[in-house]
């Protein structure tokens, strides 16, 4: 398709939601508008789709849209706006530049995506708008850099996982930033009723959960948390570690997700990632996802083998996946395996699931709300798959 002019009405044959219309209200008044809030708010779908409008508006406008890096773009920023830009008729294969990650409409003005992983692209040439998603899983220094080579404005969003964080004492108590909360309920008329439904689902059997995710609140300092101290990192860096990575899996189905992370070790130091984290799958889509991730017959495996594992693990052997080590939990185990992991230094990619796991994986309270022994059995999905490597790793 050509583009006829570039004064295309936009606006116009499509609905948006409320954080668009915050966008368009509240960007040309403050410098920095902060998007807080809960899961399927419609916070990055609708600020992409504001730039877009705003591409199409203004010619030669320079606008970049980063993340923590170009993986979790692609499955986020980036893949919203390529389905936008489709669904309006407006694609043009000529004009999108896959070395760059650069589309380039019409008038000149062009969308840009990176990692802010980058340096080249954090610390290189500036730009009219800046759109940084999920900020919360930046360095301020990263942050720091993009902003002051940014013109004009900058928007960013973020789900308030953490109790503290930079974005809260740095950012949103500018004179010039404004922030917007917002929640599922403010994009429900554009939610199909299965996610609707599933939201409403954890809410009732997570409360913690449901405050971050659900009601759009900050995630609460917790007490009795088990692991404290644990480093966050971007995947670069774990990438950058040379080690072997060894695969730990936690078994699920729904409310509890199939789980996998990798884990890097060297000496009394731990690098973790998680890798997949996702409900309601069967034995032949979970070896699915492990191809597609690029698990191979190679691929050391840690899992354990009770709690209906055993059928999962002999799946996965047969379809070409051996489980190297499958890990019994007799009473005492769990205690002996947090144990073995606190004692380690432990650096982690940040990430949605992972971070709040950390944050709220904690030992019970007795009912003079001291301390116990006994962890609360829920938080934890990434942490045992994270404990079974460990375990493993005693026996090597």
């Amino acid at each position: 398709m050509v583009f006829q002019s570039q004064h295309i009405e936009p606006v116009t044959e499509y609905t948006t939601g409320i954080v668009y219309l915050v966008n368009k209200m509240m960007l040309d008044k403050y410098h920095t508008v902060a998007h807080e809030g809960g899961t399927r708010s419609g916070k990055t779908y609708n600020t992409i789709l504001f730039f877009i409008d705003k591409a199409m508006e203004e010619a030669l406008l320079q606008i970049s849209v980063t993340s923590r890096d170009l993986p979790h773009l692609r499955k986020g920023a980036m893949k919203d706006f390529q389905e936008i830009m489709m669904s309006r008729g407006l694609w043009e294969d000529d004009r999108w530049k896959e070395t760059g990650h650069t589309y380039t409409f019409a008038n000149g003005s062009y969308i840009e995506f990176f990692g802010a992983d980058d340096i080249g692209k954090v610390s290189g040439p500036g730009r009219d708008y800046l759109f940084c998603n999920e900020v919360n899983f930046f360095k301020y220094i990263v942050f720091r850099q993009l902003v002051i080579r940014t013109r004009r404005g900058v928007i960013v969003d973020y789900n308030p996982i953490h109790p503290k964080h930079w974005v809260y004492d740095k950012v949103l108590t500018r004179k010039n930033c404004y922030m917007w909360q917002s929640t599922y309920l403010d994009n429900l008329p554009f939610l199909p009723k299965t996610q609707v439904d599933e939201i409403q689902a954890m809410a009732e059997v997570d409360p913690e959960w449901a405050r971050i995710y659900v009601y759009g609140l900050r995630g609460s300092l917790q007490k009795g948390q088990i692991y404290k101290n644990w480093n966050p990192i971007s995947i670069a860096e774990y990438k950058a570690i040379d080690a072997k990575e060894v695969y730990g899996v936690d078994w699920g189905y729904f409310p509890d997700p199939n789980v996998v992370v990798g884990m890097k070790a060297y000496k009394n130091q731990r690098w973790l990632r998680k890798i997949l984290y996702k409900q309601n799958m069967s034995d032949e889509d979970f070896v699915n996802e492990l191809k597609r991730i690029g698990c191979d017959s190679n691929s050391i495996f840690v899992a354990p083998s009770d709690s209906g594992g055993s059928k999962a693990v002999q799946y996965m052997r047969k379809h070409g996946f051996p489980i190297t080590y499958t890990v019994n939990r007799p009473p005492g185990s769990l205690n002996v395996g947090i144990k073995a992991l606190r004692t380690k230094e432990v650096h982690y990619v940040m990430d949605n699931e992972l971070d709040f796991e950390v944050g709220n994986y904690t030992y019970t309270l007795d009912s003079n709300e001291e301390i116990t022994s006994i962890p609360v059995d829920k938080h934890n999905h990434c942490l045992d798959a994270a404990r079974y490597v460990e375990l493993y790793r005693a026996y090597l």
